[in-house]
């Protein structure tokens, strides 16, 4: 009974880093060999009771399948670079495997942007079976937006100096997606509180 309650007051709040070239977001990936391959995950666990992250988080490097070297462009963008990813990379399927187990029991996964999109784009270029299937993912960038007036512009990176909230004294790193869900997280877990109601 006690695993159930903690069950359904458990939510993952996670962000994805991939692959990604000079112009690659203005021509949506639609360049040759172009593909939004996932190369860093990272989530945290929030307990809806309290409202706070777990002590837990979730951070994992996943070396592409199809691009197997990384540009500079998103090295710039992200700081992960190529010795760092081939020597701490892990293989998607091992790395969505991990995610997945991480976030047992959680109720709702949430991301700021189309993350779920990428995962499912990622197991269909792959040839591997989505573990997330049927589970409550939601995009909840529009609501974030909506609710504190933002600009569409604004990313995932932006919002705790944006919002001026609690997160950005944390000195949170742009473009890490430990970090962004850690950003993600300072702005909507106050709008679920307040909402009494999961937002999807």
């Amino acid at each position: 009974m006690r695993a159930q309650q903690e069950t359904a007051l458990s939510i993952i709040i996670y962000d994805l880093e991939f692959t990604a070239w000079d112009g690659s977001l203005k021509r949506k990936w639609s360049g040759k060999n172009e593909h939004r391959e996932i190369v860093e995950i990272g989530a945290v666990r929030i307990d809806m009771d309290t409202g706070s992250a777990s002590e837990k988080h979730f951070s994992t490097l996943v070396k592409p399948t199809i691009n197997h070297q990384i540009s500079s462009y998103f090295t710039d963008l992200t700081g992960i670079t190529q010795t760092h990813l081939d020597n701490h990379g892990v293989h998607l399927e091992t790395a969505l495997n991990a995610f997945f187990k991480f976030s047992d029991g959680a109720s709702h996964f949430y991301a700021y942007g189309e993350d779920n999109d990428v995962i499912r784009e990622n197991c269909e270029l792959t040839g591997l079976e989505n573990p997330f299937v049927g589970k409550q993912m939601i995009d909840a960038r529009s609501h974030i937006q909506a609710a504190y007036s933002l600009d569409h512009a604004i990313t995932s990176a932006d919002l705790p100096s944006v919002l001026g909230n609690a997160a950005a004294e944390l000195g949170l790193k742009a473009h890490s997606a430990l970090d962004d869900a850690r950003a993600v997280a300072s702005a909507l877990v106050p709008l679920l509180l307040r909402g009494g109601k999961d937002i999807g």
